[in-house]
């Protein structure tokens, strides 16, 4: 006999909620003693996983509506005002965004954090080598230090990407 002999039929899919209370109910979680303490994580954690959520929506319709605005060169004070409150926008959401890192960076231990800068660093000089490749051949100009900005940025992106959010990692 299996041990899941017993069980005639799956069981439905829980909520966040209902996973706690039957972890708690159940002898899976009885020897912790931070039972209450990991209802209030779930719950913030939520409420931070909507915030990014939210946040990224906002940037994405954001976005959209410049594209649009700039393409079908909309020139009126209201999509002036809108473009200038979307760069202000994209300035917080960055600003965020390194904070989210770096506050999440502390939390990781010296091998994780090395592991993660190497990853750095070849993407980096991956992308680099790329897109001086690329200029030679398609452009034939000489590289600038402003050519190295999306390299720089892709490669940061693709190493930290997911410390860019609330969740914990245990």
């Amino acid at each position: 006999m299996g041990i899941f002999s017993g069980i005639s039929e799956p069981l439905p899919p829980f909520s966040t909620e209902e996973a706690v209370e039957f972890a708690i109910s159940s002898d899976i979680l009885r020897k912790s003693k931070d039972i209450k303490t990991l209802k209030v994580r779930g719950k913030k954690m939520k409420k931070y996983i909507s915030l990014n959520l939210i946040l990224s929506i906002v940037l994405l319709a954001g976005t959209i509506l410049t594209i649009f605005i700039i393409y079908k060169d909309i020139y009126t004070s209201l999509s002036i005002k809108f473009i200038i409150g979307y760069l202000i926008y994209l300035l917080l959401y960055g600003l965020f965004s390194i904070f989210l890192v770096v506050a999440n960076t502390r939390k990781l231990n010296w091998i994780q954090i090395r592991k993660r800068i190497f990853t750095f660093i070849i993407w980096f000089i991956s992308l680099s080598a790329l897109n001086y490749l690329l200029s030679y051949f398609f452009k034939r100009s000489e590289m600038e230090v402003w050519d190295l900005g999306i390299p720089l940025g892709v490669s940061f992106g693709l190493a930290f990407f997911d410390l860019m959010s609330w969740k914990k990692k245990d």
